[in-house]
This record gives structure tokens, sequence and C-alpha cells, in this order.
């Protein structure tokens, strides 16, 4: 009953953990975004299986690493919905390759996406968040940013922190 008709955000949602956790928002009863900047046709495909579950369910494509198509974003979510209760900062991507190898170009695909993304979606998310008193942000991370993993510096370096939890 708790979730019902929460307004619920997952980014990177259009395959793997993030259509994984849309789905399962989805059968709670939650009013559902997905978005995927880069996998749309998995996006539409996700969106397509979301909405025999669960009518209210929009796809939106954004690079959530760019202030302005987040900020988009954020008005299309407003526009249909009125608010945002369930933040899921789950979009992320890697580059496997040794540090020394990489380019700088690459480094900071990394970063915008796994980290600045997070910044940026949870800044915009907040507004609501505050207005209402209330609403939740979970960050996705990867075991990776615990433990390392070869070959894989840029992605073990990025995922945010999930140790610190905090609901408004």
């Amino acid at each position: 009953i708790f979730f019902i008709d929460k307004v619920v955000l997952v980014t990177g949602s259009s395959r793997g953990i993030g259509k994984a956790i849309a789905t399962a928002f989805a059968k709670l009863g939650c009013k559902v975004v997905i978005n995927s900047n880069s996998n749309i046709d998995q996006l539409k495909e996700t969106y397509e299986e979301l909405l025999k579950i669960n009518p209210n369910v929009i796809m939106i494509k954004a690079d959530v690493s760019d202030p302005n198509e987040v900020e988009s974003m954020f008005r299309i979510i407003y526009d249909t919905y009125g608010r945002i209760d369930i933040l899921v900062n789950n979009a992320g991507i890697s580059r496997t390759n040794l540090i020394s190898d990489t380019k700088f170009g690459e480094w900071q695909q990394v970063i915008n996406t796994n980290l600045t993304s997070a910044f940026l979606v949870s800044k915009c998310a907040l507004n609501s968040m505050l207005f209402n008193k209330q609403g939740s942000i979970i960050n996705i991370s990867s075991m990776w940013g615990t433990v390392g993993a070869s070959c894989e510096t840029l992605y073990s370096i990025s995922p945010p922190v999930t140790e610190i939890k905090r609901s408004l």
C-alpha cells in the first residue's frame, strides 16, 4: 500500500538492474519513469513490457550527465505527475582498459555518467521532495567501487557511495 501511486524515476533503466528495479516498482503500483540515453531500442522494449504490468509508465530519453537534458526530463515528469517521490540513480557506464591506456575524454565520460549524473538528477528531484517534505534517493553502486577490478579502473573509481542513506 505504501508504494501505490508513488512517482519513481529510475535512471539507466532500459536493461539490467535498472530494468529490474523499474519492474519491481511498476508491480507495486507506482507511477514509473524509465530513462536511458543510448539504449533506446531496449528502453522501448522495457516500456512496452512495463505497460503490460502498469499503465502508469513513461519513458524519457535523456543524457543524465547533461544539465539541460536533466531539467527537460524533470519538466516532463512534473508536467505528467506533478512530483517525484523516489529517485533511483542507476545510470552508469564502464570502459574496460588499463588507466595507462585511458584517454582523458573516456575518463570524463565515465565520471559524468556515473557521478555527475547522480548530482544533477538528485538536485532536480530535491525541489519536489523538499516541497512535499518527503522523498527517497537511492544511489546504485557496484562492488567494484569497494574492491576494484582489473582493467576496470574508471568504473571502480566512479560508483556513487551507497553507505549513506537518508529519507526526507
